[in-house]
């Protein structure tokens, strides 16, 4: 195979074989570099002729700049929508300026949005496996979970999702049983093998059950790996997992580990408690989970009733507008609020009880969202989080607004709906 290869001289000096002065040249104002000299092509009478040549000083060799070595923050997580989200021009679009207006729209307007995109997007199929316990193969079927898993993958399509992922589904009594299972899985995928592995499950599979009360789930990040693993543990055979949207919930929080690359930090959880903000944290996993897990209006505002309005054991007792917008405004590692929504400093995560509204209140706002900006909005958000973003720098980003404004409006919208129905306990 003959390679042709064109090489582009620049006009102006360029390197030569032997120059002397006063020798014959061919190109008239043409310059030659040689021997530290630049050698000019001048008339010289009828003929011409080199000149004396100018000396310039010698050309350094560079020296190799060093590739930076990858860093955290070197790995950028994809965003496969156009920033700032455009406002919808149709004549029934809900908007920041008209949603207080719109309440009793807002639950159709999100579901329509994100059951869109499930059906429209394609699922990248990523690789996992599904284990579970002996004895609950009669109560939950691997189709059943597949099905939602499928339209999690789907939901969260364009987006940094793990690589691969493990389910395991197992009850108090079998909890030995899924770490069984998990260490089977570690051996074979080698992830011992990996710089910054070290084996928590067993404590999560615990955890997801609350000494004894599996109501709970827990995911996480195999720590060095680009890999997770959801437990998703059944109380006594009749915690309704799938519809209820602890599945689709767990998945999404792996789908926020994914933001970072796993096999370059030590601890991932941490960097994820630093960088979301607590309502969107839980709401962004929650709220979509109503849409992935039922497929239908109904189903969807069944799961939204359940969870949109209970508050848990929060003790949040001041439902009022600007109760909830200090609540969205003030909610990270630094700053929360008390039970009646004053600002005050320390964590809104575990153990503050405040925590527990982001399931409830969190997934009220971000329900908003979607249905202004559809649900890869509040995506975009989380991910430009996760990037290093404050949150009004993210959502000036995402929305084209700012976020304490916009957080106002959240605020009256959400304190409109707890008016229409009391949420519980409270």
């Amino acid at each position: 195979m003959l390679a042709l290869v064109l090489v582009l001289i620049p006009v102006g000096a360029f390197s030569a074989s032997k120059i002397s002065p006063g020798a014959a040249c061919k190109v008239y104002k043409q310059k030659v570099t040689y021997q530290n000299k630049v050698y000019t092509c001048v008339k010289s009478g009828k003929k011409l002729v080199w000149n004396e040549g100018v000396k310039v000083a010698p050309t350094a060799t560079p020296t190799p700049t060093a590739t930076p070595k990858q860093t955290p923050n070197a790995f950028i997580p994809p965003i496969p929508i156009t920033l700032p989200v455009p406002e919808s021009t149709e004549s029934n679009a809900i908007t920041f300026s008209n949603i207080t207006s719109r309440i009793s729209d807002i639950p159709s307007a999100a579901f329509t949005k994100a059951e869109a995109l499930i059906q429209t997007n394609t699922s990248p199929a990523t690789a996992h496996a599904i284990y579970i316990a002996p004895g609950l193969e009669s109560i939950v079927t691997k189709v059943g979970i597949e099905k939602v898993l499928d339209r999690a993958m789907k939901y969260y399509a364009g987006f940094q999702q793990s690589a691969y992922y493990d389910v395991y589904i197992y009850d108090y009594s079998t909890i030995a049983w899924a770490n069984d299972q998990y260490q089977q899985v570690a051996k074979t995928r080698k992830y011992a093998s990996f710089a910054n592995y070290y084996d928590g499950y067993i404590r999560s599979a615990k955890g997801a059950c609350n000494d004894g009360d599996c109501n709970g789930s827990q995911s996480g990040s195999v720590p060095g790996t680009n890999e997770a693993y959801l437990n998703i543990p059944i109380d006594n055979g009749k915690h309704w997992f799938l519809e209820s949207g602890t599945l689709a919930h767990s998945y999404g929080h792996t789908v926020q580990s994914a933001q970072w690359d796993g096999t370059k930090i030590k601890d991932v959880g941490a960097l994820k408690n630093k960088a979301y903000t607590g309502w969107l944290f839980q709401g962004s996993v929650t709220q979509p989970a109503w849409t992935i897990s039922t497929g239908t209006l109904n189903g969807y505002l069944e799961a939204r009733n359940n969870q949109g309005f209970n508050l848990r054991n929060s003790g949040f007792k001041n439902l009022t507008a600007q109760s909830i917008t200090n609540y969205l405004l003030y909610s990270s590692l630094e700053e929360s609020i008390d039970i009646n929504g004053n600002k005050v400093n320390g964590s809104a995560y575990p153990p503050n009880p405040i925590w527990e509204i982001g399931n409830s209140t969190g997934s009220m706002a971000v329900e908003c969202l979607v249905a202004i900006g559809g649900p890869q909005s509040v995506i975009a958000l989380s991910v430009l989080e996760a990037r290093g973003n404050s949150l009004d720098v993210a959502f000036e980003k995402v929305y084209g607004t700012s976020w304490k404004k916009a957080a106002e409006i959240l605020g009256q919208v959400i304190a409109m709906e707890y008016a229409q129905k009391t949420p519980t306990p409270n």
